[in-house]
Formats: structure tokens, sequence, C-alpha cells
């Protein structure tokens, strides 16, 4: 979850034609659904637990629009602290519970949950990636170098560097002029 931590507290990012429902906020809230239905209602056999899902709008835990993302994140955390209680409260790994699709051990629902929860975690990155994507379109983004304090953007450092390639060379090196400063930022 630490980049869903990395991205601006109440951002909403959105969505694009192949997953139109797939945003941060809603794969966050799509897991802690499944850990709830999986581990609690599935294997714990509790009942009357509430699901953001429903018959006719099986996708409707992908959608968690105003949901500031502390408090999803918060949500997320104290249902998997329960989810951890039924897995202690279980006689081994080899605890079975029965479904109509079938018998399934707690070893195996640990071990789905596992892959769901990774397979989700690429969707995070995605959404990551099209945030910072959409937000560099077209912006010369300044960044203090930490240990120099330059304030040159990455553009205009490449920028001079590539301006100044092989313009002063000597024995076959090639080295920048000594009036072109570039930036180790």
């Amino acid at each position: 979850m630490e980049d869903a931590r990395g991205v601006r507290r109440d951002a909403r990012l959105g969505s694009d034609a192949e997953r139109p429902h797939l945003t941060l906020h809603g794969v966050v809230r799509h897991l802690e659904n499944v850990e709830r239905s999986w581990f609690r209602e599935f294997f714990g056999g509790q009942t009357g637990l509430h699901f953001d899902w429903t018959d006719e709008d099986p996708d409707a835990d992908m959608r968690a629009e105003g949901v500031p993302m502390a408090e999803l994140l918060a949500s997320y955390a104290a249902e998997t602290e329960l989810c951890d209680e039924v897995i202690a409260a279980a006689s081994s790994l080899d605890a079975t519970a029965v479904d109509p699709d079938g018998t399934y051990s707690l070893r195996w629902v640990v071990v789905h949950m596992i892959e769901e929860t990774g397979r989700h975690l690429g969707h995070i990155a995605r959404c990551v990636n099209r945030r910072t994507a959409r937000s560099a379109r077209g912006h010369r983004r300044t960044r203090k170098c930490p240990t120099r304090g330059c304030d040159r953007s990455l553009v205009d450092n490449v920028a001079t560097w590539k301006g100044s390639r092989g313009t002063s060379r000597r024995s076959g090196s090639r080295r920048r002029p000594a009036s072109t400063p570039i930036s180790r930022c």
C-alpha cells in the first residue's frame, strides 16, 4: 500500500477506456471487501457483514467517489486486523471451509489473497503511473537538487547536456565546455 500513501492524500485518479472503474480509491475499497468476504464471511462463517458490491452491480466495490484516501486506508487496515484474528483462531492452515463451489483450506485462501493483492498492486501502479504521466504532460517541472540546491528543471539540464555534447573533444573524449554548467540533479 506504499503507492497509495505516496499519492496526494485526496487525489481522485481518472479511469481509462479499458477499465472505466479502475481508480486507486476503488482498488483499496475492493481489497477491503474481498478480505472481508474470504476470511470473515467464507472462512470465519460470520454473517450480516456489509459488502459494497451487489448482485445488480458486482463492481460497486471498485468505486469510492468522495471518500478520502486516509479513510479508505484506515478502514482497510481495520479490516485486515479482523481478518488476521480469523486466521489466528484457526487450528492450522490445513483447516477447511466449505462453499457451494467447493472446499478450501485456509492455506489456499491465504495464498489466493496474496495473489489477489499482488494483482491489484499492479493496478495501483498503473493508476499512479497514469496520474504521473498526466501531470507531467506539457509541464517543465522544477525540482531542487537535495545536495546542491539547484533550481534547474530536468528538461533544462538534458537540453543543456545534449546541446553541448561533443563540442569540446580532447584525445577522443567527449567533454562539455567549461562555460556550460550542467547540474547532476
